[in-house]
C-alpha cells in the first residue's frame, strides 16, 4: 500500500507525461529529459532538496563517468538493498543502458493497479521523444543498479 505523499509524487510525475524530450530541461509541457523528470517532480512538490537550475551538472545524453548516480547522491536518499519486488511508487530508479553497474538513465515508479504491475514514468528517446509511462519490464528489472527516494519522503514526511 502507498502512502498519500508517495500517491503524490506519482501524481506529480504523471502531469509530465507528453512534455516533449529535451536534454538538460526540467519543465512540464516544455522539455525534460530522464534527470528532469526527477527535478520537474521534485520542484511540483516543493522539495528543497532539489537542485536549482544553476546547481544541475554537465552531463552528456548518455552520461558517463557515473555523473547521474553522483548528482542522485547528492539530491536524493539510497535505498538500502533494493530488491525489486519491494520498490513502491514514486521511489525514483537508475539503470544502466550500455555498462553493467553504470546508471544512466532514471525513472519515477508509478503504479497501474488496474493490471497489477509497476509502471515508470520516464523520459525516453525511443518512446515518441517525450516523458511516457510504460509496464515495468524485465528489460528495465534486469537494468537497475540503484534506487532512491526524495530525501523529504525519506525522512519521514510520509
Amino acid at each position: 500500500m502507498s502512502s498519500p505523499i508517495r500517491n503524490e509524487v506519482v501524481k506529480q510525475a504523471r502531469l509530465l507525461v507528453g512534455t516533449p524530450y529535451r536534454h538538460k530541461m526540467a519543465k512540464r509541457g516544455v522539455g525534460c529529459d530522464c534527470i528532469g523528470v526527477i527535478v520537474a517532480t521534485g520542484r511540483a512538490m516543493g522539495f528543497k532538496s532539489m537542485p536549482t537550475d544553476r546547481e544541475m551538472p554537465i552531463y552528456h545524453r548518455l552520461p558517463h563517468d557515473h555523473v547521474a548516480q553522483r548528482t542522485a547522491e547528492v539530491y536524493l536518499s539510497a535505498v538500502e538493498n533494493p530488491r525489486w519486488e519491494n520498490i513502491k511508487p514514486g521511489q525514483i530508479g537508475l539503470f544502466y543502458w550500455r555498462d553493467r553497474g553504470h546508471g544512466q538513465h532514471f525513472c519515477v515508479f508509478g503504479r497501474d493497479d488496474t493490471l497489477d504491475r509497476l509502471t515508470m514514468i520516464h523520459a525516453y528517446q525511443a518512446s515518441g521523444k517525450k516523458v511516457c509511462e510504460i509496464g515495468a519490464t524485465d528489460f528495465w528489472r534486469k537494468r537497475l543498479v540503484r534506487l532512491f527516494d526524495y530525501r523529504e519522503v525519506a525522512e519521514g514526511c510520509e
